[in-house]
This record gives C-alpha cells, structure tokens and sequence, in this order.
C-alpha cells in the first residue's frame, strides 16, 4: 500500500464528526445572545431564534454535507472582527486595545 493512502486511511478512522441532527442546530441558535449592534444586512437574531424549527433541518444538512465533502462555502469563511477598548484613554494603539486569547 502506499504510504500517503496508508495515512488518509489512517486519518479517516482518527477524525470523525458526527453528524448534526436538526435537534442540535435548534439547540445552539437557542443559545445565540441578542447583539447589542449588527448591520443593517445582517438577519435580526431574533428572527433566526424564532425560525429555527423551520430553518434547522436546512442548516444540520448543510454543515453534514460540507463536513461530508471536505468544502465550506467562501462566504461562510468570513467573520466580522471588531476591537475592544479599554476604558481608559490611550495614544498608543497597542495599549488600547484588550488583548484576546
């Protein structure tokens, strides 16, 4: 056997996910905080909270399917990043912000 098969062989029966039932995609939009702002583009959590029974089964099959595949879509790759400040007042960028670990 060659040995980069004898590895992915070897790595299919270390990683496994398992699957994701519509059950745990109502459980984690449950658990979704309201956000004290967002974009005007983004869905009101409210409105994610209030649709999950509906909207779950979609998404349990979506996350399976990319984890299944090996792909996840560009656009969920993107997260929104913004900075903390202390509270106190600083001239120096590095020292006004809270570092996350």
């Amino acid at each position: 056997m060659h040995p980069v098969t004898h590895l992915l062989i070897t790595l299919l029966h270390i990683i496994y996910f398992k699957l994701m039932t519509h059950y745990h995609c109502i459980e984690i939009m449950d658990i979704i905080k309201e956000l004290k702002s967002g974009k005007s583009s983004d869905i009101p959590i409210n409105v994610i909270k209030k649709s999950s029974t509906i909207i779950s089964p979609y998404l349990a099959n979506l996350f399976n399917n990319c984890m299944k595949d090996g792909l996840f879509p560009d656009e969920l790759k993107l997260g929104k990043v913004t900075p903390i400040y202390k509270k106190e007042k600083s001239t120096d960028c590095d020292s006004a912000l809270i570092p996350l670990l």
